[in-house]
This record gives structure tokens, C-alpha cells and sequence, in this order.
């Protein structure tokens, strides 16, 4: 059996007893959706099986701002791995949140209009929790520049029904990544397109 392992940050489940329950299984875990994003992953490996070789090369991480929003344990961790791909991290979060990244040494957006507007990769770490449902709204995404980048592996509704599909459609920004999806259904669908947000539209338009 082929399992796939999503969001392991930590690469803390091969130590684990439970593990060892796979053994004798391909398993494959994930803990890097952004640089697979920005490389293009999902498409070379669609343009592999479909017998085409290097349909491009993505883009570099390097001199690339970004955006964490929510500074936690999950969010110290990605903006240590942002910081160490040459990144410049700028965190957005509650005001007890934004004291502990400016003490790591962090940049911290002063709005969070700001913080949409200027950031090339955004990735959300929050818990879902009343103050945080629907916490990224429509004219949040709209500011996003058009390369820009989308990452979500929390929640679903962290983000208003339906504003990023229509975000995506509309150019602003132009990837995302996500994992958590607003209903099963959109999870099958969506987990097999390529990546891409000209897919994601032509995947998602019947929705």
C-alpha cells in the first residue's frame, strides 16, 4: 500500500512504536509544502508520468519574504526553516505572539494589510477557535501579490468559504497550497490536480 504522511514539521512519527505498524509499506511523508510549491513539484511530477522531462525549474526561495501567520510552536518552527532557505520572515500574529517572534529576531508587519500586500509566501498556523474562524478574509487574499503564494496546512475554515478558490480564479494570489480542504469531496478532487492555480480553477470550476 502507497501512504502518504502529510505535515510531519517535526519529522517526529518514524520514531514513533505505532510506526513500525507500516513497516513493509511505501510511505511517504511530507514536511515541506512551500519549497515543493516553489519548485513546482506537483507539475514535473504530472509532467513525469505523462512522459515529459523538466517542464521547468519553479522559482528560488532565497530573498523571498515570508509571511507567518500565527507565531506558535508550528510557526517558530516553519520560520526557522524559511529563515535557513534565505528567506526574510515576517510574522503576523496576536500582540503576545508578535513580542516573542520580535525577540527571535523576527520582523513583524505593522497591519495586517501590510502584511498580505508584502509577502511573497504567506503559511497560516493557527487553531481553529472562534476568534481565528474566517480570520482571512476576501480583501485579504485580493492584496496578495499575483506570484504570490498561499499556504495552508491548519484549518479550512481559517479562510472565508469559497474566498480562496474565487481568489485564485481572479489572479491574486497566483499558488496555493493547502491540505485541508472545506468538505471531502473538494479533497479528492483537488488533491489530484497539479498543483498549479491554472489547475486548481480548471479543477475546482464545477464546484
Amino acid at each position: 500500500m502507497k501512504i502518504s504522511i502529510l505535515d510531519d514539521y517535526f519529522d517526529t512519527l518514524r520514531t514513533l512504536p505505532s510506526f513500525q505498524k507500516l513497516k513493509g509499506h511505501e510511505v511517504v511523508i511530507w514536511n515541506d509544502h512551500i519549497l515543493a510549491t516553489a519548485r513546482q513539484l506537483p507539475q514535473q511530477m504530472v509532467a513525469l508520468t505523462a512522459g515529459k522531462w523538466q517542464i521547468g525549474v519553479g522559482t528560488t526561495l532565497r530573498d523571498k519574504t515570508l509571511g507567518v501567520f500565527g507565531y506558535g510552536r508550528i510557526g517558530a518552527t516553519v520560520a526557522g526553516y524559511g529563515k535557513a532557505f534565505g528567506m526574510n520572515v515576517v510574522a503576523w500574529a496576536r500582540d503576545a505572539s508578535l513580542a516573542r517572534a520580535r525577540s527571535n529576531g523576527y520582523a513583524t508587519a505593522r497591519s495586517k494589510a501590510e502584511f498580505f500586500e508584502s509577502c511573497d509566501v504567506i503559511t497560516l498556523h493557527m487553531r481553529l477557535v472562534p476568534a481565528t474562524r474566517h480570520i482571512v478574509k476576501a480583501d485579504d487574499l485580493a492584496r496578495m501579490k499575483p506570484d504570490a503564494m498561499l499556504v495552508n496546512t491548519s484549518r479550512a475554515p481559517l479562510i472565508e468559504p469559497g474566498a480562496l478558490v474565487a481568489a485564485l480564479r481572479a489572479g491574486r494570489p497566483g499558488y496555493a497550497a493547502v491540505d485541508v480542504f472545506e468538505t471531502s469531496r473538494c479533497a479528492i478532487r483537488i488533491c489530484r490536480c497539479c498543483g498549479s492555480s491554472k489547475s486548481w480553477r480548471r479543477r475546482t470550476s464545477a464546484m
